[in-house]
């Protein structure tokens, strides 16, 4: 059935290789959810005439403390947006830590990062994207083509 051309070889990432993208996508849907809230926050103070400039980090959250002060009701929900677009940093730190883990011993992630512009995040895609060199075998399948 091989031959007749019935089926494919598909290489097939290792459960290791999934796991660290895991990390990596995690991370992408919190920094998504970030930005979501700075928009969201920068629209609601629009309504208000208060535009925010740009600002990020920590003047970001005073300059937008110091916009909605006094304005009855935007203050307590701007406040509580900005106390869940903290915790949502806090926890994309807690897995670039881990990423930055993974990368410390990953002997591939290491000499990327040696190349200019390369980074952490880019070096772990693109070693986890690969997968590394292994036995062909050990990562291959077989699976049936659509007829």
């Amino acid at each position: 059935m091989i031959r007749s051309g019935w089926y494919k070889e598909v290489a097939v990432k290792s459960l290791d290789s999934h796991r660290v993208r895991t990390l990596l996508s995690s991370r992408a849907q919190l920094v998504n959810m970030r930005r979501d809230l700075g928009t969201k926050i920068r629209g609601l103070l629009k309504t208000f005439g208060r535009i925010v400039g740009k600002v990020s980090g920590r003047k970001y959250e005073e300059c937008v403390r110091e916009f909605c002060a006094g304005v009855p009701g935007v203050e307590e929900a701007v406040s509580v947006l900005l106390s869940v677009r903290a915790q949502i940093e806090q926890e994309i730190r807690t897995l670039e830590e881990y990423l930055l883990g993974f990368a410390k011993h990953s002997n591939p992630c290491r000499r990327l990062m040696t190349v200019p512009g390369i980074g952490v995040l880019t070096a772990v895609s693109f070693v986890t994207a690969v997968d590394g060199p292994a036995p062909l075998s050990a990562h291959r399948v077989w699976v049936p083509t659509s007829a």
